[in-house]
């Protein structure tokens, strides 16, 4: 996510928050990506429980990446599900090589 393991990266971290879309609350990760990171695969990933096996590759970005001028660009994604219909909702970044 474009930190360093030598130092605190904590301010890079993902973070959840809501956002409003059509008049619907909905829950979005929003995270940093590097731009030269070939070979790396970002997917967030939604369940409706933590502790599950079930997660599924639902949520949709929500505008276009802001490139950060660092080497990054900060991207959101939402779930598909409003936070009013789902009693808990679950985000999560999974990061793997291809």
């Amino acid at each position: 996510v474009g930190g360093s393991p030598a130092t605190d990266s904590s301010s890079l971290k993902p973070y959840a928050r809501t956002e409003s879309d059509a008049g619907q609350d909905y829950l979005t990760l929003v995270f940093r990506r590097r731009l030269d990171a070939d070979g790396i695969d970002y997917n967030v990933e939604c369940a409706g429980e933590l502790m599950t096996d079930e997660w599924l590759p639902d949520p949709v970005p929500v505008g276009s990446p802001v490139d950060n001028g660092d080497g990054t660009e900060t991207v959101t994604y939402r779930d598909i599900i409003p936070i009013h219909l789902a009693p808990s909702r679950y985000l999560r970044l999974r990061i793997s090589a291809q």
